[in-house]
């Protein structure tokens, strides 16, 4: 009776030790799992200096937004990179990083609050009357000349009609010094980039419709 005894209380601990190992695997397991790919928009628009009191929506030029034109290759929320000292010719995504939509949706969401401070703003289609602005999105990415330098570069090529007459088309190139070499440091130097190009952009293409 004793040695069934004993071979019942070994089975026993051996039973919680098991237990405890499997217990302590998951738990380690879920503090080591990853949560995802992180997400990036471009935040809250900067305010514009000295921006002047808006006019009455009938003094106001109507300017319809065409949907922005991408490559096949930005089409897509991956936050893309290029390695401009080994292969720049190769645009790269981030596996751990992505934007919230599309870049062409954030920089459209960005250009219409822009040039609504001086326009009435709508989509392409809502209105015959007004000017029609196009935009190309023909570069968006972040470009390391050397493993640890990195610039945020964005171009653009804007084009405005007007009653199917071409008023002016301009490209728009900028870009700025990442603070960091990592997706953070990318997405914050883009977002500067494009809210330069799309201040200086919104000026011009408010210039023209108003001709």
């Amino acid at each position: 009776m004793k040695r069934i005894s004993f071979i019942v209380r070994q089975k026993g601990t051996l039973a919680l030790l098991l237990v405890a190992s499997a217990l302590c695997l998951s738990a380690c397991g879920g503090l080591s799992r990853s949560p995802g790919p992180l997400t990036y928009d471009f935040g809250p628009p900067i305010a514009i200096a000295n921006q002047p009191e808006p006019a009455s929506s009938a003094l106001r030029p109507t300017i319809s937004v065409a949907e922005i034109a991408t490559p096949e290759w930005l089409d897509s929320p991956q936050i893309f990179f290029r390695l401009a000292y080994a292969d720049g010719q190769q645009p790269r995504p981030y596996a751990d990083s992505r934007w919230a939509m599309q870049p062409a949706l954030l920089i459209t969401q960005r250009l219409k609050s822009r040039l609504a401070a001086g326009a009435n703003v709508v989509s392409a289609g809502d209105t015959l009357d007004g000017v029609l602005l196009k935009v190309d999105l023909d570069e968006f990415a972040q470009v390391f000349s050397s493993p640890t330098t990195s610039q945020g570069l964005i171009q653009m090529r804007a084009t405005v009609i007007k009653n199917g007459r071409l008023l002016g088309q301009r490209s728009f190139y900028v870009e700025v010094p990442a603070a960091s070499a990592d997706a953070a440091g990318g997405v914050r130097a883009l977002t500067r980039a494009t809210d330069d190009a799309i201040n200086d952009l919104a000026t011009w293409a408010l210039a023209k419709a108003a001709t």
